[in-house]
């Protein structure tokens, strides 16, 4: 009767600690974002919560910034809901599009539409997507009000997964859906299910770190990196294609040309432009080469965009000098719509720029 008592008060401890540190995690918000999150297996389609209001965080100066999206989960700096938008330009893509390692006003998508009040520039690009699941977010859009489409393809925008199968040469398709089961969805909104996975994943690259520098000791280690580990990147982590073989990668380049060319007959069935926008890449260059994909707009941003002035110093994405170059490459594509920059606009943008920067290497 004592062993069971003892049982149970340690039992009731755990339980009780454990509840403690859910309050404590929610009260500090480090989780918030996937908690709040209908999360998905990374076989579907990763979606952001409707209306919220996402905190993010600059990575080079750690400043905290914030974006809302909207009620059909799309990034939107307007009061006006995306559904009710016109002659909306969409860009799709992945992290280089979605574009939240910034403030608002210097993102991508929105630096192009302070150019013009005749169209709406509006981001649906999603961090980590790959082609097929770009493609899939614009089939769940294609009801908003659209005049044109960009996709901006970066060099890791292969097909990670079977979401789109039995393409023929007609051009039907079909869609695979995936999902959670309920004990997967209820722990998916917990706090320590996240918590518990940082640690795992921080502590694995704690050790791999470990044996490739012997000159830190595991503390440090700890201590630096034990929260800097990112969970979606280490949830959704894909195939890399530098890691796999040449049957494979060969596998992978004919299923994204398969679903590029649907994604443009899509596009063309509802009489938009559709135009593509390539990240200056060797790969990228080469794949694009590929004799079966049908006559695109494909455009090659130039490789100024590949310099390190352009990406921040602590991620590879564009920084905020970088939006502004890509901007202006996407407007010299987009002349024939008639679209153009203010001649003042783009040189505030940029003496607004060089403020923060400045701002930061002051303090």
């Amino acid at each position: 009767m004592k062993k069971f008592k003892n049982l149970f008060l340690i039992f009731s401890s755990i339980i009780f600690i454990l509840i403690l540190l859910e309050l404590v995690l929610i009260i500090s918000g480090t989780y918030s974002q996937l908690t709040k999150t209908n999360l998905k297996p990374a076989i579907s389609v990763f979606e952001r919560p409707k209306n919220a209001t996402l905190e993010f965080e600059h990575p080079d100066l750690k400043t905290k910034h914030y974006f809302y999206y909207d009620q059909d989960g799309v990034k939107n700096s307007s009061k006006t809901p995306t559904i009710n938008k016109k002659n909306i330009i969409g860009f799709f893509g992945d992290s280089f599009t979605e574009n939240v390692g910034v403030q608002e006003k210097f993102d991508l998508v929105n630096i192009l539409d302070g150019s013009t009040k005749k169209y709406n520039f509006v981001n649906y690009g999603i961090e980590g997507f790959s082609i097929d699941q770009t493609f899939l977010r614009y089939l769940k859009y294609k009801n908003h009000n659209f005049d044109t489409i960009i996709y901006i393809c970066h060099t890791d925008d292969y097909p990670r997964y079977e979401i789109i199968k039995n393409i023929t040469k007609d051009g039907s398709f079909e869609i695979k859906e995936y999902d959670f089961s309920k004990f997967k969805k209820i722990i998916g909104k917990l706090n320590l299910t996240y918590l518990t996975l940082d640690a795992y994943y921080s502590l694995k690259f704690i050790l791999k770190k470990n044996e490739l520098n012997n000159n830190k000791s595991y503390l440090e280690h700890k201590i630096t990196n034990f929260f800097s580990s990112s969970i979606i990147s280490n949830i959704l982590k894909n195939t890399n294609p530098q890691e796999i073989d040449i049957n494979e990668r060969n596998k992978l380049e004919k299923n994204f040309v398969k679903i590029l060319n649907l994604f443009n007959d899509e596009v063309a069935k509802a009489g938009r432009d559709f135009y593509i926008i390539v990240y200056p890449s060797k790969k990228n260059i080469k794949l694009f080469k590929n004799k079966k994909l049908k006559n695109l707009n494909i455009f090659y941003l130039k490789k100024e965009v590949l310099d390190k002035k352009y990406k921040f110093v602590n991620d590879g994405h564009w920084n905020e000098y970088g939006n502004l170059g890509v901007s202006k490459q996407i407007l010299e594509i987009l002349k024939k719509k008639n679209i153009y920059f203010e001649k003042n606009y783009l040189n505030e943008i940029k003496n607004d720029i060089d403020k923060i920067y400045k701002v930061n290497n002051d303090n």
